[in-house]
């Protein structure tokens, strides 16, 4: 089936929109995949569209929809920069976990999904993802280099599902210190996994922040990487 932009019902009685990805055929769980602050960006459109093709069934919620619908930005052209960063400074975090939940119950809802869902997220998605497993019932949580999880460490108790986070070693969005107090508040659940990625050799290229973003990824391609598991 091919994606489409589908309407989410919202928990205050509107809707929004959301890119969804089917597998051709069969069941599986579902994906409700939190982007970067870009929006729904042709990436994250094929990052689901490759999800899709493994048998999960995808939606990608547009989190910016009650500020600006529809907004995608190009994260090299400054002025857009402007503006994606003043949007992710007003969204209101609760808000937006509400908004993953009416889009986790959306993609449950849909023929061929087995009942099991997860949240997968970048950036500021990284950080929804961190606080929807600690706020919402999940099957699994996977968060990419998330700018804000720190600020949220205490919510780490209240996490209950698998949860995976991957994070450069010099992503710049937070401290090592910020870094240790997300450790020690997961490091208690036996289904907690922490990677850091780091250069294998001598690199003028740092491992930061947007480690899987495509124009951080064609930077690195020639670059061999390591991973340490926590």
């Amino acid at each position: 089936m091919l994606p489409e932009m589908i309407d989410v019902p919202s928990k205050d009685s509107g809707t929004f929109k959301g890119y969804c990805a089917k597998p051709t055929s069969g069941t599986g769980p579902a994906i409700v995949m939190i982007p970067e602050m870009f929006g729904i960006t042709a990436w994250i459109k094929q990052t689901a569209d490759n999800f899709a093709r493994h048998g999960f069934i995808v939606i990608v919620p547009d989190m910016f929809s009650r500020v600006e619908a529809g907004f995608v930005a190009d994260s090299m052209l400054d002025q857009e920069s402007k503006k994606y960063f003043s949007y992710s400074e007003v969204m209101n975090h609760d808000t937006a976990i509400d908004d993953i939940s009416s889009t986790i119950a959306a993609a449950k809802a849909m023929p061929g999904c087995n009942e099991k869902a997860g949240v997968v997220g970048f950036s500021l998605g990284g950080t929804f993802t961190y606080l929807a497993a600690a706020r919402l019932t999940l099957d699994i949580a996977v968060a990419y280099y998330g700018a804000q999880i720190h600020d949220y460490f205490n919510e780490g108790k209240s996490v209950t599902c698998p949860i995976l986070l991957h994070i450069g070693e010099y992503d710049d969005t937070h401290t090592v210190e910020d870094r240790k107090k997300t450790h020690a508040a997961l490091i208690s659940k036996k289904t907690f996994r922490s990677i850091c990625i780091r250069l294998a050799t001598h690199s003028p290229i740092p491992i930061g922040h947007l480690i899987t973003n495509p124009e951080t990824r064609r930077q690195l391609m020639s670059v061999p990487l390591n991973c340490s598991i926590n």
